[in-house]
């Protein structure tokens, strides 16, 4: 009788031993997959981002004209377009519409239509906040506005009005 208690005990430990590691190395495996999908968004992100830092860039310098053109140049490239169709297979559902939200709004003004550019940097920032839950960062106390201050000198006037 003891020897029949050991064998069930040693045998439960062993399953539940088993069960354990079996569970372990599907969660290791998870995040290994996640971290993978996290570089190959970060570089979408990236080839994304490139217009409107471009753009950024110009406002800067004072050289909007030329930057602009640029930036176009870019977005209306085969490699962009692609970038946009792997972004949409990759991105969350959040970060989809806020790209939508903020190329429309590029795509009116190509057309001649007026933005004010309090609302262009509002859908830019929120765009970028997008982003960034997307790579890890769910529970941002940012805002919009915050993500661009960096790097936009006269970003509180342009807020305002």
């Amino acid at each position: 009788m003891e020897l029949l208690v050991n064998i069930i005990q040693t045998s439960t430990l062993i399953i539940i031993g088993y069960f354990i590691w079996l569970l372990k190395s599907k969660v290791e495996e998870l995040r290994a997959i996640e971290e993978r999908l996290r570089i190959e968004r970060k570089k979408i992100y990236e080839d994304l981002l490139e217009p409107f830092a471009i753009t950024l860039a110009g406002t800067q310098s004072g050289k909007e004209q030329e930057y602009s053109a640029k930036a176009i140049q870019k977005i209306q490239s085969p490699e962009y377009r692609m970038a946009m169709w792997n972004f949409n297979f990759i991105a969350s559902d959040d970060a989809i519409l806020a790209f939508n939200s903020l190329m429309q709004s590029f795509y009116q003004q190509s057309k001649g239509v007026k933005q004010k550019p309090r609302d262009v940097l509002n859908l830019l920032g929120g765009f970028l906040l997008e982003l960034r839950k997307s790579l890890g960062n769910k529970k941002t106390k940012l805002g919009a506005p915050d993500m661009l201050k960096g790097m936009l000198s006269d970003i509180d006037e342009v807020l305002k009005s």
